[in-house]
């Protein structure tokens, strides 16, 4: 067998893939571990902060909702009473002040619900809590299979910068603020295990 015929083989045999590294992991090169480790370990405090703001994003996205719901509600009621204005102006014998009266409430319900814009805020908060999620699944699948695989550290570390960089970028879009409280119940519902899969509760 020639020598690089033989090379390839025992390559082969050891689990490396000389086109994507050059056998790092099988050598068990200590620096080489190390630096595994550190990428692993960088990755892991991404996915923790990805997993506490997704949490917190999607929890004051399900509390814009609330808001939408009992903004919207008032206003789709004024608004059907006030549609109905003259039918109400006839049975008051001509008194035009409760159809006036309606559309006055109707104006201010619905400038409120414009100027806080709940169903926006609804909508970027669950989003922005998506888009987190997903960067905390790709820095899982980083830390737990990519970082112990065959890809090269070079390649490794071109990966790891680009979560970070997606992860910056998520910091710096609106909405960036959630309630205090809702930070609070996310932590402590981290903690307790509220977000584990079945798999990692044993």
């Amino acid at each position: 067998m020639h020598g690089a015929e033989s090379a390839r083989a025992e390559q082969s045999r050891r689990g490396c893939f000389p086109l994507m590294m050059p056998c790092e992991t099988s050598s068990m090169d200590p620096a080489v571990a190390a630096r595994r480790k550190a990428l692993a370990d960088e990755a892991s405090r991404i996915e923790e902060d990805a997993q506490h703001s997704g949490a917190q994003h999607f929890a004051a996205g399900q509390r814009w909702r609330g808001r939408a719901f009992w903004l919207g509600l008032p206003s789709t009621i004024l608004l059907a009473a006030a549609s109905a204005g003259a039918g109400l102006s006839a049975l008051t014998g001509g008194d035009t002040r409760i159809t006036a009266g309606l559309a006055f409430a109707v104006a201010i319900v619905v400038a409120t619900r414009d100027f806080i814009a709940a169903d926006a805020k609804a909508t970027a908060h669950s989003a922005k809590g998506a888009r987190y999620f997903a960067l905390r699944d790709d820095a899982r699948r980083f830390a737990n299979i990519e970082a112990i695989g065959p890809l090269s550290l070079d390649a490794l570390t071109d990966r790891l910068m680009g979560l970070g960089k997606r992860q910056q970028v998520l910091r710096d879009e609106e909405p960036r603020e959630v309630d205090a409280d809702l930070r609070e119940r996310v932590r402590a519902g981290i903690e307790a295990g509220d977000y584990l899969h079945e798999v990692d509760r044993h």
